[in-house]
C-alpha cells in the first residue's frame, strides 16, 4: 500500500472518530442543559427565562471543557517533531469540531428547544 493511500485511510478513520466524539459531546451537554431547563420550568419559571438561566448556569462548564481540551491540543496542532504531518491535521480537526459543537450547544440547542417545546 502506498504511503499517501495509507495516510488517506488513517485520516478518514480519525475524522470519523472525531465527528462521532463531537456529536456525543454536543448531545451530552445539550441533554444536561435541556434537563436543567425542564427542572427550572417545573419550579414555575417561564420558558424563556428558564432557557436564559440554564444557559448562564451551564455556560462556564461548557466553556471550561472546551477550553481545556483545545489548550491541551495546541502543542499537537503546532506540529513540531516527528509525525507532525499526521498529528497536526487531526488536532486541527478536533479543535474545529469542539468549537463547532460548543456553538451548537450554546446557540442551536436552546433555539430548537424554543421551537419544539409546546408547553406554555
Amino acid at each position: 500500500m502506498s504511503e499517501p493511500l495509507r495516510a488517506t485511510i488513517l485520516w478518514s478513520k480519525v475524522t470519523r472518530r472525531t465527528r462521532a466524539r463531537c456529536v456525543r459531546r454536543t448531545i451530552g451537554e445539550g441533554i444536561v442543559k435541556i434537563d436543567y431547563t425542564n427542572q427550572l420550568r417545573r419550579k414555575g419559571m417561564d420558558k424563556l427565562e428558564a432557557i436564559k438561566t440554564a444557559g448562564l448556569v451551564r455556560l462556564r462548564p461548557i466553556l471550561m471543557t472546551t477550553a481545556t481540551t483545545v489548550l491541551g491540543l495546541l502543542p499537537m496542532a503546532v506540529g513540531l517533531g516527528e509525525g507532525a504531518e499526521l498529528r497536526t491535521p487531526m488536532a486541527l480537526t478536533v479543535i474545529g469540531g469542539l468549537i463547532a459543537s460548543t456553538l451548537l450547544t450554546l446557540l442551536v440547542v436552546p433555539a430548537v428547544y424554543v421551537v419544539l417545546d409546546r408547553r406554555v
